[in-house]
């Protein structure tokens, strides 16, 4: 488990930045989501990210990965090349007051997860970038300062997405499915915990659960049901850091039925058992103390 895997939000944050150099080989060991809005954007080098456990995408100076809350994703090295990047971490309180009535419109970027860029736009976003992360925290202008600069790249971003997804022109039933499509991928957010079958998950919609499954698959690259199990293991991984819960209580929370196939499910998903996670855990935290 390497730095990368750990929040810049902490203490109750609304917004932190990281610029940092990884000199060769970088590995994220599982995937993971936040509760918060995540950009990755690598200055120079290359590095690779992987969203919803789908594919390897390359990350460069010609692209940026913008990762909206509860959305699965890992990082690695690109071919052991070293890779000089800045990442950036938004709570959903910030955002919704650095977007305001328009927030739907400028959100809307992070549904690209990656955003390509021509050279003139990563130029600009990386004076920005650059920009904020020279930022003076002891300045007393400093959140004024921030929040103008982090306004400004998001208009920018949702202005390129925008303008490419009307270059793609996108028909209008493809809007509504990618709508509806999203609306299942929120439910599971919400409510994985619960009793959740993909034929619950087409009747939301009025559509079948094969028509779903197909939909679902190809916008995010996975099944509905496979989703749900990555979220709930995800989740189990994070309640699991903590001493104070047992196996059982954190299989039932996660809407597991029974403590064996999460444990089966965990092992598949993760490498190790939920019991063998929490001693390793408990193990990294009496090292790193």
């Amino acid at each position: 488990m390497d730095k990368s895997t750990i929040d810049l939000l902490t203490n109750g944050k609304d917004f932190a930045i990281e610029k940092m150099y990884y000199p060769g080989t970088l590995t994220m060991g599982n995937s993971h989501y936040h509760s918060h809005y995540e950009m990755l954007y690598v200055l120079s080098g290359e590095k690779n990210i992987v969203i919803n456990n789908y594919k390897s995408i390359k990350l460069t100076r010609d692209n940026i990965a913008l990762i909206p809350p509860n959305v699965m994703h890992s990082t690695s090295s690109s071919n052991n090349i070293s890779h000089n990047r800045i990442l950036i971490n938004i709570s959903q309180t910030l955002m919704n007051k650095l977007t305001g009535i328009n927030s739907e419109t400028i959100t809307s970027c992070f549904d690209a997860l990656v955003l390509e860029l021509t050279s003139y736009e990563s130029k600009t976003l990386n004076y920005f970038l650059e920009m904020l992360v020279s930022a003076d925290p002891n300045s007393l202008l400093y959140h004024e300062y921030t929040t103008s600069l982090l306004s400004l790249i998001l208009i920018n971003l949702s202005n390129i997405h925008l303008s490419s997804e009307s270059r793609n022109s996108i028909p209008i039933s493809h809007n509504n499915t990618k709508t509806n499509m999203k609306l299942i991928y929120d439910y599971i957010c919400k409510n994985y915990s619960t009793n959740i079958d993909c034929a619950g998950l087409a009747a939301l919609i009025n559509t079948s659960e094969s028509y779903l499954s197909r939909c679902f698959k190809k916008q995010y690259g996975l099944s509905p049901i496979k989703l749900l199990n990555q979220y709930r293991i995800a989740t189990a991984q994070r309640l699991l850091q903590s001493d104070t819960v047992n196996v059982s209580e954190v299989a039932f929370s996660c809407g597991f039925n029974d403590a064996t196939t999460f444990t089966r499910m965990f092992k598949l998903q993760v490498g190790m058992t939920p019991k063998e996670y929490q001693l390793y855990v408990r193990k990294l935290r009496q090292n790193s103390g």
